[in-house]
């Protein structure tokens, strides 16, 4: 077994001993639960963990929604995937395959949209109804954004999977298209839309020269979108010059990471 996991079961042994006390002081938890970063995780009581028969244990506490929302604070987010000529193949399989985990560990405080960009930008469900449960449904897509909700989700993933390469991408585009909508929705949002917490930007690409400096200093001297902090994703087995996506990353407090194969997805993808 990983020494890391080992190490952190050691550690992790005196929970054990709380939750022995929260059960005395409440009968009626029925469960209790601790997940840890690298992966592991406690149930109280015990019990036999269950592996369906030629079946791969893929089970991972930390994309469960009650590690989600302990462990991080609500988030706005929206999610920019770059689809230009040069993503194709196995770096936009991985892409997608990336993105839709990601969504997955989103809960229901959050709110989120996905846009697809090249030369132009625009939301990967853009509204229209897609088939879900065999009932005709469209996403809640009155907002910018929408809640993180199942259904929301399953909308998501169907329109990504539809997604197809071409063109010339634009970083200035994409980010003016997500710094324009996070400003829409502040602006139209009800009483109880948003997280209004946590404000992010996602950015797939396999990498780029451009450098977007007139759309930071334009909204990063806005007061409501100064705070958004851009995460950006280098993808595939050979990503072109990745120094601009380190460079937003760094410059609005978010973090670069590279996903060079759809096994690097789950241990990338964190929030």
């Amino acid at each position: 077994m990983n020494p890391e996991i080992l190490n952190g079961l050691h550690w992790s042994a005196t929970v054990d001993r709380v939750f022995q006390e929260n059960f005395e002081g409440d009968s009626t938890l029925a469960w209790q639960y601790f997940g840890a970063q690298t992966g592991f995780m406690r149930v109280y009581p015990a019990t036999t963990w269950y592996v369906p028969p030629n079946l791969i244990d893929l089970y991972d506490a930390r994309l469960r929604p009650w590690y989600v929302q302990g462990s991080v604070s609500p988030k706005d987010m929206i999610i920019l995937m770059d689809r230009s000529g040069s993503v194709h193949g196995q770096t936009f399989t991985i892409m997608k395959w990336a993105v839709k985990t990601l969504i997955d560990t989103l809960g229901e405080n959050d709110f989120v949209n996905v846009a697809a960009f090249n030369s132009t930008t625009e939301w990967v469900n853009n509204c229209s109804y897609c088939e879900v449960n065999n009932t005709t449904d469209n996403l809640e897509c009155t907002q910018p954004l929408v809640q993180a909700s199942t259904t929301n989700k399953k909308l998501l993933f169907q329109a990504i999977d539809k997604l197809e390469d071409g063109g010339m991408a634009s970083y200035t585009n994409a980010l003016t298209f997500a710094y324009d909508a996070f400003k829409q929705f502040e602006g139209t949002r009800k009483e109880g839309e948003g997280a209004n917490c946590h404000k992010t930007i996602m950015l797939f690409s396999d990498g780029g020269t451009e450098w977007p400096e007139e759309v930071f200093k334009k909204f990063h001297a806005d007061n409501y979108t100064k705070s958004v902090r851009v995460f950006t994703y280098a993808v595939g087995p050979h990503p072109i010059p990745t120094a601009v996506l380190k460079q937003m990353a760094c410059s609005t407090g978010g973090k670069y990471s590279v996903i060079t194969t759809r096994s690097s997805v789950r241990t990338k993808i964190q929030v």
